[in-house]
């Protein structure tokens, strides 16, 4: 089976033994960020500019503007492509982009509108290297801020593992142990239906 198959049994197996409706998604990125790779762009275009008007008198303008244009599109390459913009984003920011993400899909895919209010998305972005748990009502009832937080930095470093389905798979399971004695399953209904949703660029 693929990483996708493994994770998506794993989440399968958890909510068979638990009342928690468990999502969980992972992304290359929460946002484009081109409003960055332009600031930047743009930024190293007239450093370029600025230091050939002063150190070289007889420049020609037609030169100049293809060498600006060469420059454009190697920092396309440096940033977008190899993601290099990625290190030059706050980090509050990519927190940010990742918590508005989490709770567009938290609404859209319905983990908010459970019966038992027992909907738990667990959301890694790996552009942003950032993970959040977002959890609907019945789920905090039972959670504390300690364990919430504990399982969010045990989540982040099984989505880094080197064999994703492998690391994912394990933590889904060690949770799934959790829940299962936290709140144990109490009828075999699935009200959602795409449990894992993953990027594998």
């Amino acid at each position: 089976m693929n990483p996708k198959q493994i994770i998506t049994r794993c989440v399968e197996e958890f909510e068979a033994k638990t009342q928690v409706e468990l999502v969980v998604l992972i992304k290359k990125r929460t946002q484009s960020y081109y409003s960055y790779f332009w600031f930047y762009t743009l930024l190293l275009v007239e450093i370029f500019w600025i230091a050939t008007v002063l150190w070289n008198e007889s420049f020609a303008y037609e030169i100049v503007a293809m060498e600006s244009l060469f420059l454009v599109g190697l920092c396309y390459i440096l940033f977008m492509r190899l993601g290099l913009v990625k290190f030059l984003i706050p980090k509050k920011v990519k927190i940010r982009n990742l918590k508005n993400y989490a709770a567009r899909e938290f609404q859209n895919m319905g983990v908010y509108n459970t019966r038992q209010r027992s909907g738990l998305l667990v959301v890694y972005s790996r552009w942003e290297n950032e993970c959040l748990l977002l959890c609907d009502k019945g789920v905090k009832e039972r959670l504390t801020e300690k364990e919430h937080q504990s399982f969010t930095n045990d989540f982040k470093v099984a989505f880094t593992g080197k064999d994703l389905s492998e690391s994912v798979g394990s933590m889904i399971r060690s949770f799934g142990v959790y829940w299962h004695e936290k709140w144990p399953n109490e009828d075999d209904e699935n009200e959602i239906v795409h449990s894992y949703s993953g990027e594998d660029e």
